[in-house]
């Protein structure tokens, strides 16, 4: 061997030598930050987080996402309007108007379109109502109301047609 083969050959080593120490202390560093990570005990995690609200902003700067507070759940779109709403006693969807949407509350279940309930299910049965909110057809408890006499009667299963004026044009049973 001569002397300039030696000297590539003592290179070569020593450069191997260096990223061997390399790779040994990047083992090192992993193992101690396994070790500090883990290291936190369940005496330092807090038995309550106490906040007025909690907020999860979006993938950019322009506004709140979604908003957890005494009032509920709110979920908002990337305008910044509301889209769901939950609260201890409702659930409510928006449509892309804002006042459309379905909405579950503790006693009834809703459809609204432009801010007007048009089909409602409760205790009492099934209604559906025109874009002025009038009830036009029930499917449930019927009860009426006799204009002249003022007679009041109620039918636990019935089905009922509505004009206008809120009067019966067609009830079954009659």
């Amino acid at each position: 061997m001569n002397m300039n083969e030696l000297t590539d050959r003592l290179e070569r080593l020593e450069r191997e030598n260096r990223r061997m120490k390399r790779a040994g202390l990047a083992v090192i560093g992993l193992a101690l930050a396994v070790a500090l990570i883990g290291a936190a005990t369940p005496d330092e995690i807090p038995e309550v987080i106490e906040a007025r609200s909690f907020r999860a902003v979006g993938w950019t700067d322009d506004g709140v996402r979604t908003e957890i507070s005494g009032h509920g759940i709110e979920i908002f779109d990337f305008e910044g309007d509301l889209r769901t709403d939950m609260d201890e006693g409702s659930f409510f969807v928006y449509d892309l108007d804002g006042k459309s949407g379905m909405g579950m509350f503790s006693s009834a279940i809703e459809l609204n379109v432009n801010g007007k309930t048009r089909a409602e299910m409760d205790a009492k049965g099934f209604f559906y109502s025109d874009e002025k909110g009038q009830t036009r057809a029930l499917l449930g408890v019927v009860e009426t109301v006799a204009k002249k006499t003022g007679e009041e009667s109620r039918f636990t299963a019935g089905v009922a047609l509505f004009d206008d004026d809120g009067d019966v044009i067609w009830m079954a049973p009659q």
